[in-house]
């Protein structure tokens, strides 16, 4: 238990005890008089120094008898006795452990010279800190003493030394170290605080002016491993993949709406496969394959379809159906998507027909009944997988499959409950141009050649 110099019951008032010890420190202070010379003088006593910095501040009950030796001394208005004279008076100056002990840590500390050029005010307080019981023994006591006494010198060295700093860290040191001094170690915290969220603030503002700097210059693997580091650095412990990962989403979720690529590049860049652990990386696989996807669909780098594919191939091994079919699911959905995509873009039928295979797959756990909307979404897909193949092979029979596909899709998607579904889904296949698609043809577009689709809003075709 920490023990108070000042009594629980107060017999003068603090603000009475405050105005004494200002009037007293003001008068010792023109005087040019130490707090020893004013012990010697007015108290008759040494080691009285730490005892009268707390009458200073006002921190001590004290005898009238004490008081009036002060007013004496220093020839104060004899006023300043009233509140010490009352029936509640203390009759006696309590001199406790913690004054002695205060005054052997404060000899100790000049002695061996820790800190000279602390400030009075603080090497007092801080001796009567370390003197009010925290510790079991007044070696430990010292021991705290002189390492917060270190930790001031620096602080005050660091304010006057030249260094690389700029000036606005120079003064603030210079600032801290001064209230440091004069006792108001709160109010220099408080400065500290202050500052720190003003540089944290300018420091968010640099931080992102640096990812738009790197989107300037187009590097994408910079902008992902300055976002890393900056997410290691104030993610908990056991979480920088799951923060990653809302990262890659924020940054993937951009790049899709906005069209181009960077947005989606620093998202693939970001790479949470390497820090994934259990069923993560078949998450981590998700993500990579949505990247590699919607980068190759705004690209001419098939390449990129061909890692999502590789990736949606990978996670389907690593997330069995019987362990998550909802996820199997979705996975089988986007395989489709990367697929059709490259099948269209290669006129490459048997890709197609993989992309079929896979949407089929999907649709034993999406079904209409249990998740409706992604059932139409799915199905969707599928009837666009059977237009192209039927306009790349002829075969008519996959046009009257894509046919079937969007009616039943439009079942589900009604223009007065989802209007942007709904105008997402062909009209109908036709078979106009059930022969070789042209060269050059824009994937899934209507107007693009064999198979389009409807015109109007209802004529733009959409993986979903």
């Amino acid at each position: 238990m920490v023990h108070r110099v000042v009594p629980k019951l107060q017999k003068v008032s603090q603000d009475d005890l405050e105005t004494f010890g200002r009037a007293v420190k003001q008068a010792r202070t023109l005087r040019g008089a130490t707090l020893e010379d004013l012990g010697t003088l007015a108290l008759a006593r040494d080691g009285a120094k730490g005892f009268l910095s707390q009458i200073e501040k006002g921190k001590r009950q004290i005898s009238a008898l004490t008081a009036g030796k002060l007013v004496t001394e220093l020839d104060l208005d004899k006023s300043l006795l009233d509140p010490f004279l009352g029936e509640n008076a203390v009759q006696q100056d309590e001199i406790t452990k913690a004054d002695r002990d205060a005054e052997r840590l404060l000899s100790r500390a000049r002695r061996e010279e820790v800190a000279p050029d602390t400030g009075q005010a603080l090497l007092i307080a801080l001796a009567y800190e370390f003197a009010e019981g925290q510790f079991l023994d007044l070696q430990t006591s010292y021991q705290g003493l002189r390492s917060a006494l270190e930790a001031a010198q620096k602080i005050k060295e660091r304010g006057e030394l030249p260094s690389n700093t700029g000036d606005q860290v120079q003064r603030i040191m210079r600032e801290v170290a001064r209230l440091n001094e004069a006792d108001l170690r709160d109010e220099a915290a408080e400065l500290l605080e202050a500052e720190m969220q003003w540089l944290e603030a300018e420091r968010d503002s640099i931080f992102n002016l640096q990812l738009e700097q790197d989107r300037v210059r187009n590097r994408p693997a910079e902008a992902a491993s300055r976002l890393i580091r900056n997410l290691s650095a104030s993610a908990p412990p056991g979480g920088v993949w799951n923060a990653t990962r809302d990262l890659i989403i924020e940054w993937r979720d951009r790049g899709e709406k906005q069209g181009p690529p960077f947005d989606l590049q620093v998202a693939l860049a970001k790479g949470n496969w390497k820090r994934a652990r259990g069923g993560q990386k078949g998450v981590s696989l998700i993500d990579i394959g949505i990247c590699q996807n919607a980068i190759g669909e705004r690209s001419g780098n098939a390449g990129h379809l061909k890692s999502a594919i590789n990736a949606y191939t990978g996670c389907l091994k690593l997330v069995p159906r019987r362990k998550d079919a909802e996820n199997w699911a979705v996975t089988q959905n986007n395989l489709g998507n990367a697929l059709s995509s490259l099948g269209e873009r290669e006129q490459d039928p048997a890709r197609l027909r993989e992309a079929i295979a896979a949407y089929e797959e999907a649709l034993t756990v999406r079904t209409r009944e249990a998740v409706p909307m992604d059932w139409a979404k799915t199905q969707s897909n599928l009837g666009l997988a059977h237009r192209w193949l039927g306009a790349l092979t002829g075969q008519a029979d996959h046009f009257d499959l894509a046919q079937t596909d969007f009616a039943l899709c439009l079942e589900e998607l009604r223009p007065d409950t989802v209007p942007f579904l709904w105008a997402q889904t062909p009209l109908e296949p036709g078979r106009s141009g059930a022969g070789a698609v042209p060269a050059g043809a824009r994937p899934g577009v209507a107007g693009s050649g064999a198979g389009a689709c409807g015109g109007g809003a209802r004529g733009v075709c959409r993986r979903l």
